[in-house]
């Protein structure tokens, strides 16, 4: 391991809403993303003045230095126990015009007769306010009522322009693990939508559903794969994670990755799958895929899961595992397995992964540090193969003490700041609300701080 980073000063952001500090746990910091100075933290249980347990997603701006509340957005139809916010990803358009929040809510729908889940986008045009753009639903003709359509989200707003308009691609794609397919049997099989924003005016439209299946020939489905649990998309890229997959192992796990093709008639992009990510050494219900992350830039994709027991039967002490992008292969193992320097039983590494060119942040939410549990791992491609991954730092919120949860059960980066949540800190916040915990990192970049 290397010597460790130069941290800046550790920042905290937590909701500025009387309303959710009502005695009990909000699950603020359940989800994090973060793109140059915007920050989302999804509140999947935050309490609002008309239900309980709805949801929301608190946005926060860096503004001198500073990260400030800016909104508070809820769902314009949510009911109670939707879980609003439980995953979210921005994308920042790179000339200031058009910025875009993706928002899931696995549970909503419940009450109703048709599939549950719905997913809700939120845009900023010129550096404004955001407001609600639009909704995306399951089909209820082939999404059965327990899909939870929008466990997994993410957004891109990349080139090439859209031959029809001219604008920048942006690409939304939603993950349904427990989607079953109507031709298949079983259950569980897992599917990933994709939504690209076309037409005259244009919207978020349907381009492509893609279901779980096994490469292995004489099968056309796998009978328990759970697509869509976790997803990431950079570019022209999409890794999707299917973390009961039958690979080596029985449930061992796997990510499937996606490419951008040809422009279609109308301005959309074809998508196809390109290969499967498995781990060579993974074992029975390792459930690899609950967490994954890409770049385009380094052409890098990891891959993790928290359940992973190690070589040494270390019971839940997680792993992540790097993919090279570049080469080509229906099916491609690891070319490196990332693990802590202290790892132990427990420690739950991999819960959570992100990547921002050659720098990975992941979670590890069991670790132990001192008297509390949970801690944040920085790693390096230090030498820009895709093998050279060097853990580099750890970071812990100060304060950290026994009864805290989920330190680092979300974490995300981009350039020189890393994000990480944490749900509850009992003694630190009435109501054991959450916060999100920001450090500025120099030295490991060859930088300074913004």
């Amino acid at each position: 391991m290397a010597g460790p980073p130069l941290l800046g000063p550790e920042a905290i952001v937590e909701p500025d809403d009387p309303v959710s500090s009502n005695g009990s746990s909000t699950r603020f910091g359940h989800s994090v993303a973060l793109d140059g100075n915007v920050l989302a933290v999804g509140s999947m249980d935050d309490v609002s003045a008309i239900g309980h347990e709805r949801g929301a997603v608190y946005v926060f701006e860096r503004i001198g230095g500073l990260w400030i509340q800016q909104q508070k957005l809820l769902a314009p139809d949510g009911a109670d126990g939707d879980e609003f916010g439980f995953a979210l990803d921005l994308a920042l358009d790179p000339d200031g015009m058009m910025d875009w929040l993706i928002v899931g809510a696995p549970k909503a729908g419940r009450i109703s007769a048709g599939p549950d889940g719905r997913v809700y986008l939120f845009r900023r045009a010129n550096g404004g306010a955001w407001t609600f753009d639009s909704q995306l639903f399951p089909d209820p003709l082939t999404e059965e009522h327990s899909s939870e359509f929008g466990h997994g989200v993410g957004i891109d707003i990349s080139e090439p322009v859209n031959s029809q308009t001219g604008d920048l691609v942006v690409t939304a794609v939603v993950g349904s693990p427990r989607y079953e397919h109507p031709s298949a049997g079983g259950s569980n099989h897992g599917a990933i939508h994709i939504y690209q924003r076309v037409g005259s005016p244009q919207s978020f439209q349907l381009s492509h559903e893609l279901y779980g299946r096994n490469p292995n020939p004489g099968h056309t489905f796998d009978h328990s794969m759970q697509l869509g649990w976790s997803v990431a998309i950079d570019r022209g890229l999409i890794i999707a994670g299917a973390p009961i997959y039958y690979a080596s192992q029985h449930q061992s796990g796997a990510g499937v990755l996606y490419g951008r093709q040809n422009q279609l008639p109308g301005g959309a992009f074809h998508w196809a799958e390109a290969s499967f990510l498995e781990a060579g050494s993974a074992f029975q219900q390792d459930h690899l895929g609950r967490s994954t992350a890409l770049s385009f830039d380094s052409m890098v994709g990891l891959v993790g899961t928290e359940l992973y027991d190690g070589q040494g039967f270390a019971s839940s002490s997680g792993a992540v595992y790097a993919f090279d992008l570049s080469t080509f292969g229906l099916v491609r193992t690891e070319v490196q397995q990332l693990l802590p320097s202290d790892d132990a039983a427990g420690n739950q590494f991999g819960a959570s992964v992100d990547v921002d060119g050659r720098f990975a942040v992941i979670g590890a939410p069991g670790a132990r540090v001192g008297s509390g549990r949970g801690a944040v791992y920085l790693f390096e491609q230090t030498s820009g193969q895709p093998d050279s991954w060097v853990e580099i730092g750890k970071i812990s919120p100060t304060g950290l003490d026994t009864g805290w949860s989920d330190v680092g059960g979300s974490v995300a980066i981009s350039k020189f700041t890393t994000a990480y949540g944490v749900t509850q800190r009992p003694g630190i916040a009435p109501g054991n609300e959450g916060a999100a915990y920001l450090n500025e990192v120099a030295g490991i970049f060859g930088d300074g701080f913004e």
